[in-house]
């Protein structure tokens, strides 16, 4: 079995594989049915491509035993030789037409888990289809949250003392160290309070809110590109888990 696979996939001749496969001639010990051979006509197989009696009496030519049908002293050396060639012939030809009904017994067990692991990836590519369209319908739908909501809320911090708001509780506790420190060195711990906030907070570490009013407009246009820089990169994230898929 090993030394076909082998000889499949290295394409080695017919001689090296009987050799791998340690292939031995007949010892040729058999008799020939005469009377059945009697009724054998060679044209009429040979007209209809008569395969099939062939294989019927292969077995009497390839193991006759000259020697025990006839006087080989009075028969022709070179027939004598011819006949036991064909023998030889005939016995490497059914060694290699066994050797082709396993490769053709391979190839089809091959040919149907083929076909099998196709219809299962069939099966996967389907799913995924159908994964993906709806991964678009969300995407779609996201989008259109977005471009149809005005601001962006994240969740703020506010300091319990003086009121600003800060993007998450360690900035908050910084303000408290920084701008209440003596109230934070009685062991007064900050109070957060969350809250939506309809502006982006500055992602910097420790930056604050001012309210003084010539800063207000410059403040609001930041955030607002802040805002749109937020969306470009939602957009470009959302394609990009899109395209693992």
């Amino acid at each position: 079995m090993s030394v076909i696979y082998d000889f499949v996939n290295y394409n080695r001749s017919f001689s090296q594989l009987a050799k791998e496969s340690n292939f031995t001639f007949n010892l040729y010990r058999g008799r020939v049915d005469w009377k059945k051979l009697e009724v054998v006509e060679i044209d009429r197989i040979v007209r209809d491509q008569d395969v099939e009696l062939l294989n019927i009496y292969m077995d009497s030519v390839t193991n006759c035993n000259l020697d025990s049908e006839y006087d080989v002293k009075i028969l022709d050396p070179n027939f004598i030789k011819l006949f036991r060639l064909a023998q030889l012939l005939i016995d490497f030809l059914i060694h290699c037409k066994k050797y082709l009904e396993h490769c053709i017994k391979v190839a089809h067990e091959s040919l149907q888990a083929s076909n099998k692991e196709v219809e299962l990836l069939r099966k996967q590519l389907q799913a995924r289809k159908s994964e993906v369209k709806q991964l678009k319908k969300k995407v779609k739908e996201v989008k259109q949250q977005l471009l149809h909501s005005p601001r962006v809320s994240n969740p703020t911090f506010q300091c319990s003392l003086c009121g600003k708001l800060f993007m998450n509780e360690s900035y908050l506790h910084g303000h408290y160290s920084r701008r209440h420190q003596s109230s934070y060195c009685l062991g007064l711990k900050p109070q957060p309070t969350p809250q939506p906030s309809p502006i982006k907070i500055d992602k910097r570490e420790n930056e604050e809110y001012t309210n003084k009013p010539e800063d207000m407009t410059n403040i609001k246009k930041k955030y607002q590109e802040e805002i749109e820089e937020l969306k470009n990169m939602f957009f470009a994230e959302i394609e990009v888990t899109f395209s693992c898929r």
